[in-house]
């Protein structure tokens, strides 16, 4: 089964997804955001306000991304990568890797989302 979206790490609590809602059109997609809620909630306001900024059709939008939070890569490598607080390993069953964040900031606890 192909899946039309895409999971990128933007930090060890922090991930952005990216689904193309247009399989004929790459630049038709809707991103969202798993994480604590502040968090989640200050990246979005940021996407929303310079989204349009980055519209240049011929930037692919990793790259838009990169230049929306002014980053200049997506930290992500094994050794960051944080086990579910419940099952303890990174990727469950259906292979997919823990996105639900506590929303307590002083805690980092990161969980398996449910189907």
């Amino acid at each position: 089964m192909k899946t039309n979206w895409r999971l990128i790490k933007y930090s060890n609590n922090i991930f952005i997804r990216i689904e193309f809602t247009n399989p004929l059109n790459i630049e038709e997609v809707k991103v969202t955001f798993h994480g604590q809620s502040d968090v989640v909630n200050e990246m979005t306001e940021t996407y929303n306000s310079r989204c349009d900024d980055f519209q240049d059709s011929n930037t692919f939008i990793y790259d838009k991304l990169l230049n929306i939070f002014d980053i200049p890569f997506f930290p992500a490598t094994e050794q960051d990568e944080i086990n579910c607080s419940i099952c303890l390993s990174y990727r469950c069953e259906e292979n997919r890797v823990p996105v639900v964040c506590c929303d307590n900031m002083k805690c980092d606890s990161m969980y398996h989302q449910l189907s």
